[in-house]
């Protein structure tokens, strides 16, 4: 009975892994919060592997609201089209 209940508590960490994608794409129920931090409290693999998705899911916002687009008109690229040709026949 006891086993059952700490199966049904603490998923697997293949299903951890997909709840911290899931965490990062949107929102998760509170059930899932609590299954999520018991598990991550376990184990520490999987705490890592969280760590790693939160930092990089960080960065990836942060860059995207620094960068800035570069936009190139036509005679810039038909210019670099014709310098890598000319690279190519060297």
């Amino acid at each position: 009975m006891f086993s059952r209940i700490i199966h049904y508590f603490i998923l697997p960490c293949s299903e951890i892994s997909l709840l911290i994608e899931k965490k990062t794409a949107r929102k998760i129920s509170f059930f899932e919060k609590i299954r999520l931090f018991l598990h991550l409290r376990l184990c520490r693999l999987c705490k890592m592997y969280h760590k790693k998705v939160m930092f990089l899911d960080k960065s990836l916002q942060n860059t995207e609201i620094t960068e800035k687009k570069v936009v190139f008109n036509h005679s810039e690229i038909q210019l670099f089209k014709r310098k890598m040709k000319e690279n190519l026949k060297k």
